[in-house]
């Protein structure tokens, strides 16, 4: 590893004056994606805590996954052991009422969660979602900016969640002895052929974490390969060899170190998106439900056989059949306009809706603009959250007629109601899935990869994906395996399968997904405990 870390500050000694020219050219474009400048220079917030957990997640989609992990953490309860010690005064356990023993264990359990971000909205979201007691931007990876950030954070343990590695960031725990974790980690295939091409930079680099918590067994095999596999060979002789003398060293302590010969230890963690997703929907229907989360879709997952959530296809009494198309790209438009249209045409008695939600807004104009050129009755949720009457509802006879002049959200079950809504408002996706019958992923009839999966599932809708999903290539398979999903080849394909569930309303293709998704929430629960008791 010295190597590596003397090599590494040489590059970036090199490549100084090009980073520097970037920051300028961002700085007269009037960019300001790197957020404030002292604290990305090192002068984040200090801590005086003993115990402080240093996360960083680089975004969005990172920060929102760790809200169940924080939480964990900040209500982790203290081993009875840590306890009965404090309340030792010369070698005597003196008698302690049991009101005192709970007062001085929350008094104990006083670990500080401290979270740095990489982008500008990942900090919104932080600050606005979660229970971190500090947020912050993660300091350039330059060795005097990261030596400045360990100095005023004081990090008694580091996680970094999937995969935002810095060398420096990494390295310096090393350096320091703190103890560091990957959780939720993932490779796409396209990655690992990148990583494999420079394994001897990141092989040791990897090697420094305790665990790496990967999302799926797919994951696990790349990260053996990149960590300590040859090429996807066989396990070396000399690291069979120490394998065997850590099995037997932890033979005779009686239980495991929890690592592996070859360094870090990999561990199936599941999606913790998966978890998260469960617990967003149940405290969704928390009004009206007497039981908490973990009394029944965990429960569940454990054998438990008690009282499930409400039905989340309770929608599905309406009379109108409703597509919803999410994380759309501009690229992919014209193939659910054109499935929508022929849809209408064939199934005019189902009293067909489509919803629109873009991945982007950036091309929202265009997005507009050809939905209103179909011909199409449309109703827009922009991004003030109100809806836009003036190319909507409020101007056709319909409204008129009913004397709708309200700012409501569209009524789906009206068979007056606009056709086609478009959504231009963060954070509404999750709410509309309620509404649809069918759910189609977007970015994945454009080559982008497609994106999250979990949250239709839970809601029991019927999902469709295109052809490329790579990004979310491991959650299609295990879908696939338990007939939860459906995958269109082209086109053709996508109108047939959308038509057969049309025709069959009452398909197990939504049970199915939610099912698998309450067993991947399961074990990642159960992982994450064992984490948290060990941590």
């Amino acid at each position: 590893m010295i190597f590596l870390f003397i090599a590494y500050q040489i590059i970036q000694i090199i490549l100084f004056p090009v980073f520097l020219i970037i920051l300028f050219v961002r700085k007269l474009q009037g960019k300001s994606s790197i957020g404030n400048i002292w604290k990305r220079l090192g002068f984040v917030p200090k801590t005086n805590n003993s115990n402080v957990v240093w996360i960083h997640a680089v975004s969005v989609g990172e920060v929102l996954s760790v809200q169940s992990l924080i939480n964990k953490i900040k209500n982790k309860p203290l081993r009875y052991k840590s306890l009965r010690d404090s309340l030792r005064v010369n070698g005597q356990q003196p008698f302690v009422s049991s009101d005192l023993r709970s007062k001085l264990y929350r008094e104990m359990n006083n670990t500080i969660v401290y979270l740095t971000v990489g982008t500008l909205t990942g900090k919104k979201i932080a600050e606005e979602k979660l229970n971190a007691d500090y947020v912050s931007y993660l300091p350039f990876d330059f060795l005097p900016t990261m030596l400045l950030a360990y100095n005023r954070i004081k990090p008694t343990s580091l996680i970094i969640v999937e995969a935002d590695f810095w060398p420096n960031l990494i390295m310096l725990s090393k350096l320091k002895k703190i103890p560091a974790y990957v959780i939720n980690a993932r490779m796409k295939k396209k990655s690992a052929k990148k990583y494999m091409r420079i394994k001897f930079f990141f092989k040791p680099l990897l090697n420094i974490f305790k665990t790496i918590f990967v999302q799926s067994e797919f994951d696990k095999t790349m990260f053996e390969k990149l960590i300590w596999r040859k090429g996807g060979g066989t396990v070396p002789f000399a690291l069979k060899k120490r394998e065997y003398a850590k099995k037997q060293y932890e033979k005779l302590l009686g239980h495991s170190t929890g690592r592996t010969a070859g360094g870090a230890d990999i561990r199936v963690l599941g999606d913790l998106k998966a978890y998260n997703v469960l617990k967003k929907y149940e405290a969704a229907h928390s009004c009206n439900r007497s039981q908490s989360l973990d009394t029944s879709p965990f429960a569940k997952a454990s054998g438990d056989t008690r009282d499930d959530p409400p039905n989340p296809q309770q929608h599905n009494s309406k009379n109108n059949f409703t597509l919803l198309v999410g994380s759309l790209h501009p690229g992919e438009l014209d193939v659910y306009l054109n499935l929508f249209k022929h849809l209408t045409k064939k199934y005019s008695e189902k009293n067909l809706k489509l919803i629109l939600a873009p991945r982007h807004f950036h091309w929202k104009n265009e997005l507009i603009r050809k939905v209103k050129d179909s011909g199409y009755k449309i109703d827009v949720l922009d991004e003030n959250n109100s809806y836009n009457r003036s190319r909507s509802l409020d101007t056709s006879p319909f409204a008129k007629a009913s004397g709708d002049t309200r700012d409501d959200p569209p009524d789906f079950c009206s068979p007056h109601s606009a056709e086609i809504v478009l959504i231009l408002t963060l954070g509404t996706l999750f709410d509309l899935y309620k509404e649809a019958d069918i759910y189609f992923l977007g970015g994945t009839f454009v080559p982008i990869g497609g994106h999250n999966l979990l949250e239709p599932a839970v809601w029991e809708i019927t999902t469709i994906v295109g052809p490329y999903h790579e990004n979310c290539h491991v959650i299609v398979d295990e879908l696939k395996k338990c007939n939860g999903i459906l995958v269109a080849k082209d086109y053709q394909d996508l109108t047939l399968k959308t038509e057969k569930i049309i025709k069959n309303k009452s398909d197990n293709f939504g049970p199915n997904a939610r099912n698998w998704l309450i067993q991947e929430a399961g074990k990642v629960k159960r992982e994450l405990g064992s984490f948290i008791n060990n941590f």
